[in-house]
């Protein structure tokens, strides 16, 4: 391999593992430092906070999407084209919804997954904490 190849296949390489939860992933959890997992930890928790309140909101979007229908329906008898307006928000808040779930699976993969990640982090952590204390 010549130098050109090597920084090609080294680029590469910090493009696939430049997240910290991914490389976590990849290899075996105990041959990160102490206090790398600590700093993981820290991040995975504020990625965390702030992917379930995307999903919360998601969640509260495709609540509130019957709401529209009903609101449209009762303009459609008061005949009120302002409120019969409000039934085409129900595809569109639905189809924003599924969207939107996509879009955070594709990042972030199942929301099941990436808290069983910070747990594998965290159960590390505490497991380390515990040897050194005895």
């Amino acid at each position: 391999m010549n130098d050109k190849q090597i920084d090609v296949f080294l680029s590469k390489l910090e493009k696939q593992y430049s997240n910290d939860l991914n490389l976590i992933e990849q290899f075996e959890i105990g041959y990160f430092d102490t206090s790398y997992l600590e700093h993981v930890y820290v991040k995975w928790q504020l990625k965390e906070k702030n992917l379930t309140r995307k999903c919360n909101y998601l969640m509260m979007l495709a609540l509130s999407s019957p709401t529209w229908l009903v609101i449209g329906f009762i303009g459609t008898h008061i005949q009120s084209s302002f409120f019969t307006a409000f039934i085409y928000l129900f595809p569109i808040s639905i189809s924003i919804t599924i969207i939107g779930i996509f879009q955070l699976y594709h990042q972030h993969g199942g929301l099941k997954q990436y808290k069983t990640i910070g747990k594998t982090i965290r159960q590390e952590l505490l497991q380390r904490t515990h040897s050194i204390h005895i």
